[in-house]
């Protein structure tokens, strides 16, 4: 009989978050697009449509709860009984924009798309901005299914062709990745897939991907771009694209971000978007990884396979850098306030049992000294000198470009994301 348990126990599980999933919700999602604006005295959060797509394509295990805190939330609650039946944690451009110097005095608007499964009940969703990682409710808002079900699902106008990349197998909760071209123009197609393909073979490199390659859906969607290239506003270059991407956001040559996501979004409706990389034909070395928003990345760039697997660092498995400048705002953010970042390979000391310090030799020193005794061992680095944050090791993926593999600590942060993505914990 002993042998039939783990069977038993793997059925029981299936069928219970079967059941959680189908019991609150249909197979189905909303697309919810806001419009963040404003400044450090003031924050507007403009919900401007509420659309439906065909298929719920996000996770389908653990829908109360976030393996890490982000940015940001959305939550969605039962209105009757006012229980929460799902959230998911993100970050946003627009808090980014917040700890710039001209957030004191300028106004910043940006776009940004957030997606629910499609409740069978009444709903109400929340918004939730973290300030020194406390909530802090941005909006709320109440829905009937009297009100969805007068929503007409979304198509797209937009010829696009998609190739398959990587298959997901023997899960029942994939982790959905789409691929799409930015600023490629009708005779460059081949370039881009080409360079998708790339991209999944430099991720799959690293073993920590490789172990769970099963668990990921990868698709690659090309949409030919009028225009070829991106915008750079420093060199007086300007493009029209799908995504609107541009270099020189908040004053730095190499952040390429996109603050306009409604028409890319539009472009890939019904096309499995839980998580985006945007690979941009520029030869310009930059790009861009926001937790749950989207990974950019420059194909042309020698860095490119590094490039892109260190921002899907940031945007999927939710990790900090672990290099930063002397006038680094994060850093200077943390000292200020003493507060613990919520991303796992960065520590102030605030609530160090939180993160890496289990991992640490009794005799390990804190901080800990840069020598080659201490190469290869989990420490306490100073990130920065004079700097209060740390970080675990003197190198990584999420440090520089010739690092061949993540740290111990992220390799633990992906594998346990993946595991909250696809098993019920």
């Amino acid at each position: 009989m002993k042998k039939f348990l783990p069977f038993l126990c793997f059925l029981f599980c299936v069928i219970s978050h079967a059941q959680s999933f189908n019991t609150n919700f249909k197979n189905q999602s909303l697309r919810f697009d806001f419009l963040l604006s404003g400044n450090v005295h003031q924050t507007t959060v403009d919900l401007t449509a509420v659309q439906k797509v065909k298929k719920w394509n996000g996770r389908r295990v653990n829908l109360t709860t976030n393996a890490l805190q982000g940015d940001a939330e959305i939550n969605v609650y039962d209105a009757q009984s006012n229980k929460l039946i799902y959230t998911q944690s993100f970050s946003t451009l627009y808090q980014e924009w917040l700890t710039q110097t001209q957030a004191q005095t300028e106004v910043f608007t940006t776009e940004q798309v957030l997606y629910i499964p499609s409740p069978k009940h009444d709903f109400v969703v929340q918004v939730n901005f973290f300030e020194n990682n406390v909530p802090v409710q941005v909006f709320k808002q109440s829905f009937t299914t009297k009100q969805i079900k007068k929503i007409k699902p979304l198509t797209t106008t937009y010829p696009i062709e998609v190739k398959q990349i990587n298959k997901a197998k023997g899960t029942k909760s994939p982790i959905n990745f789409t691929i799409v071209a930015e600023g490629f123009t009708a005779d460059e197609k081949d370039v881009f897939f080409a360079a998708a393909n790339r991209a999944v073979q430099a991720l799959f490199a690293y073993p920590s991907f490789k172990k769970y390659k099963n668990q990921f859906a990868i698709q690659a969607v090309f949409v030919a771009s009028q225009d070829a290239g991106v915008t750079i506003p420093s060199k007086n270059i300007f493009k029209n694209t799908i995504a609107q991407t541009t270099f020189d956001t908040f004053n730095s040559e190499r952040y390429l971000t996109t603050n306009k996501v409604f028409k890319m979004h539009d472009v890939l409706v019904n096309r499995p978007t839980d998580h985006l990389l945007i690979i941009a034909n520029s030869n310009q070395y930059g790009g861009a990884g926001i937790y749950n928003a989207y990974t950019l990345v420059t194909l042309f760039d020698k860095t490119f396979d590094a490039v892109v697997v260190h921002e899907l660092g940031h945007s999927f498995a939710g990790l900090g850098d672990e290099y930063f400048y002397a006038n680094d705002i994060f850093s200077d953010n943390a000292h200020k306030n003493e507060v613990e970042p919520w991303v796992k390979n960065n520590t102030t000391l605030v609530d160090f049992e939180s993160k890496w310090q289990a991992k640490l030799d009794a005799s390990t020193p804190v901080p800990t000294p840069y020598t080659a005794e201490n190469k290869n061992k989990v420490g306490v680095y100073v990130g920065i000198e004079g700097g209060k944050v740390y970080i675990p090791h003197q190198d990584c993926r999420m440090h520089t470009n010739t690092a061949t593999d993540f740290c111990s600590v992220c390799i633990d942060a992906i594998e346990e994301l993946i595991l909250h993505y696809t098993q019920q914990n």
